[in-house]
């Protein structure tokens, strides 16, 4: 009977053994050790841009006359793009042109006889007169401009100043030509000389200056923006239009600064299409950006070679990936199964319902992914996320 009760009981702790190995057994994710390829790589978003491409100001003051093209509109180098009236500069030319007449009649007056001195004071009247016909319109001109809120009533007050003073002006002369009877210049023959060269070289200066009111492609290109019309009035720093080679474009990406070291002119970049590019220059300066989240960082502008097939618009952002290092036909795991003590790396080996801690030799490790060298082979099945809760030789569910 003692017999009996002592292999009863043997076989009840054998039994309770075993149901508290099976129920006590931890539930785990696994994953399988399989052939395939690590790749390490950098992941930014690029921005498409050309690399040559004109802002054009305007250089003078004056009014569009004429707009030759229009945006996207292809130009060859030295066409027309946009006309402006030189209405200020025509007059200011007419001007000294008159006035150089003056110098030259008094200069003559100092070697011929006094004669002269009727058809000087005729040539100040009509300097007068012009002075004053202009002054009169741009004062009228004004007082509508003033109406419609264009002009301040202050710029309004010193048009009308300018033109009473311009009435005066012409007033004297007319008195001065209608009772000039007699009289000479006063001035000295190398004066006068002087006088008329340099009013010769101003208006020299403002014949060149006319090339401005052509404003011409300065290369070959597409127009891709028009900032002004027909009619419009600029001024000079005013913008008018970008011309762009669109044929040459790159794309523009910025790296954290503590990843440079691990790029190269020359390493390859994938798009979201599967088509590829290569790196075709590393600025090297750092500038500092501020991310998303607030977070100030120092970044490195990389340049990227042209894509053909990319027909993205100038401007515009595309995913890309720069290849680090790639690895083929290698045993992988993902990141996840490892843990690191004391500087190894291990992971959780799966036989029988139970699991081993084996330590694995890696080789090129990236942010989802681990290359294993040694301390599994393919088809061996571990656990995927480890948790600190388990131990070797533990028995687990799956």
């Amino acid at each position: 009977m003692k017999k009996v009760v002592i292999i009863i009981t043997l076989v009840i702790a054998i039994v309770g053994y075993f149901a508290y190995d099976y129920f006590s057994a931890v539930v785990v994710e696994t994953e399988e050790v399989v052939v395939g390829e690590v790749i390490d790589s950098i992941s930014e978003r690029a921005e498409l841009r050309v690399r040559r491409r004109a802002n054009i100001l305007a250089q003078i003051n004056g009014s569009v006359l004429r707009v030759n093209y229009q945006i996207g509109n292809m130009v060859e180098k030295d066409q027309e793009i946009i006309i402006i009236k030189a209405s200020d500069l025509e007059y200011e030319i007419e001007v000294l042109k008159e006035r150089l007449k003056q110098a030259k009649i008094s200069y003559r007056q100092l070697v011929e006889p006094e004669e002269l001195l009727v058809e000087k004071a005729k040539i100040e009247l009509e300097i007068q007169e012009l002075s004053y016909e202009y002054a009169k319109d741009e004062f009228y001109r004004a007082e509508s401009l003033l109406d419609r809120g264009i002009l301040t009533k202050g710029e309004l007050d010193q048009l009308e100043l300018n033109y009473h003073s311009a009435k005066r002006m012409y007033l004297l002369a007319k008195s001065n030509f209608q009772e000039v009877i007699s009289g000479g210049s006063a001035y000295q023959r190398e004066q006068a000389l002087s006088q008329i060269s340099e009013i010769e070289l101003n208006i020299a200066r403002m014949e060149n200056a006319k090339d401005n009111y052509h404003v011409k492609a300065p290369f070959d290109g597409t127009i891709v923006s028009l900032d002004v019309n027909q009619g419009d009035t600029v001024l000079p720093g005013n913008p008018l239009f970008q011309v762009a080679e669109l044929e040459s474009t790159y794309l523009y990406l910025e790296i954290l600064a503590s990843r440079a070291d691990e790029i190269a002119v020359g390493q390859k970049a994938y798009l979201p299409d599967e088509s590829s590019t290569n790196i075709e220059k590393i600025h090297p300066i750092a500038v500092e950006r501020v991310s998303d989240l607030g977070i100030r960082q120092k970044r490195i502008g990389v340049e990227l070679g042209s894509v053909i097939e990319l027909k993205n618009v100038i401007g515009s952002e595309v995913e890309v990936e720069i290849i680090l290092e790639e690895r083929e036909d290698v045993l992988t795991i993902s990141r996840d199964s490892i843990f690191n003590i004391n500087n190894k790396y291990y992971a959780f080996l799966i036989e029988e319902n139970h699991i081993k801690q084996v330590e694995v030799k890696l080789g090129l490790m990236t942010s989802d992914k681990v290359e294993v060298v040694q301390g599994l082979k393919e088809g061996d099945l571990i656990v995927s996320v480890p948790s600190t809760e388990l131990q070797d030789g533990q028995r687990i569910k799956y």
